[in-house]
């Protein structure tokens, strides 16, 4: 890398960390991995941090917001989840989220302003990633484009604009995401010996934060061993730009499984859950569909089973959207339908809740996981922790 590019990143990194906004990234951005890059002014993988020549046109103070920008891609993981994602969608709705959150902190003080022209968008600033990802998703399947700031965005990417945004680079490597999450950990601990006090980080990571597998990195290791077959869990991967088609070989004693998937709509989850459960839900079922032979049912569930359809196909957001009620929660009425009419023929259900709700006082002969929006903690202090199967955060 050019001296003068490399001195360049280190200024704007020692601007950003004399902040007491972000003071606490000193630890983890003195030890961070920085490599150039030809396309886009600054990029990440979530574990090193990429610059361009580009990088030097911008003043002292866009320097700092660009380096801050670009570690709001790697706190909030957006490079780990978006492996599976259209790339260009992704970039938009993360920049435009991230650029929000950098906007309320008010670090003009600072003489740290993000470059005019940064992606904004007050409603979807307002919505939760995946939320945001489907609303995109959904208008590109309806008309092909959208509107941000007034410019428009062609989906399949032939607008210029989609072309030259990209700052994540999408990164499916375990070690890489927890050998992050251990430097931002660190990094905390660092700031609290030093002040006597924690930030901001601490509470965003979690007070308790542990490194812990994704929950898809749980679920996949069960249907590698349900299937008896080695495969890859995520979809093709875009690599600056190059898409790269995977190779997925079956073994021949591969088998069809049997699925069922119940998604909680009871009132006790809200709009933004219910969202992120049915956009965890939809991956889900793409990725096992573009994996493995199976077949299986999903249910809608209050405190009864007042939807269920064959899958595949993949419903549609917005064929789900239609269908959902309101109501109690009982887990009870989705056993039991699997119980009549599928004889308890299935190889695992996958219960997307919140935990609180009835539970069958006899755990089922197949196995079950409990994908929850609720910390196992909190359930377990209310009585409701699921007494059978497996919880896994979401």
């Amino acid at each position: 890398m050019d001296s003068n590019l490399r001195k360049a990143v280190l200024d704007a990194i020692d601007k950003v960390v004399n902040t007491d906004e972000y003071g606490a990234f000193r630890y983890f951005l003195s030890t961070i991995s920085i490599a150039e890059i030809k396309r886009a002014v600054a990029a990440t993988d979530g574990r090193r941090l990429y610059v361009s020549p580009d990088f030097l046109k911008y003043s002292p103070g866009e320097r700092a917001a660009i380096i801050i920008h670009e570690l709001w891609h790697i706190i909030t993981k957006d490079p780990f989840k978006g492996v599976d994602k259209d790339h260009d969608l992704w970039n938009i709705v993360t920049d435009i989220i991230n650029n929000d959150s950098i906007d309320k902190q008010h670090l003009e003080k600072y003489g740290i302003a993000l470059p005019e022209g940064v992606l904004r968008d007050p409603n979807l600033a307002g919505m939760i990633k995946e939320q945001a990802y489907d609303y995109l998703s959904d208008l590109c399947n309806k008309q092909g484009y959208f509107y941000i700031m007034g410019n428009k965005f062609n989906c399949m990417g032939s607008g210029k604009a989609l072309v030259d945004i990209k700052d994540i680079i999408p990164n499916d490597n375990l070690a890489d995401e927890l050998e992050t999450q251990r430097r931002l950990l660190e990094s905390e601990r660092e700031y609290e010996k030093l002040t006597g006090q924690g930030s901001w980080l601490r509470d965003f990571l979690g007070r308790d934060a542990q490194v812990k597998l994704p929950w898809q990195t749980i679920v996949q290791q069960y249907l590698k061993k349900l299937a008896a077959v080695d495969y890859t869990w995520m979809p093709p991967k875009q690599i600056y730009g190059v898409t790269k088609e995977p190779l997925i070989i079956l073994g021949q004693n591969a088998k069809s499984l049997k699925l069922a998937i119940a998604v909680d709509t009871s009132r006790s989850v809200n709009d933004d859950e219910l969202s992120m459960f049915l956009a965890e839900m939809r991956r889900l079922i793409s990725v096992i569909w573009f994996n493995l032979s199976f077949s299986g049912v999903l249910m809608l569930t209050t405190d009864e089973v007042y939807y269920s359809q064959p899958i595949p196909p993949i419903p549609t957001k917005v064929s789900v959207i239609e269908k959902l009620e309101n109501g109690g929660t009982d887990f009870r009425p989705a056993f039991n339908l699997i119980k009549e009419k599928y004889h308890d023929n299935i190889d695992l259900f996958i219960y997307f809740t919140d935990g609180y709700g009835h539970y069958p006082e006899n755990p089922p002969r197949y196995p079950v996981l409990w994908i929850l929006i609720t910390s196992p903690n909190k359930l377990k202090e209310a009585g409701y922790y699921p007494p059978y199967g497996k919880a896994i955060p979401l």
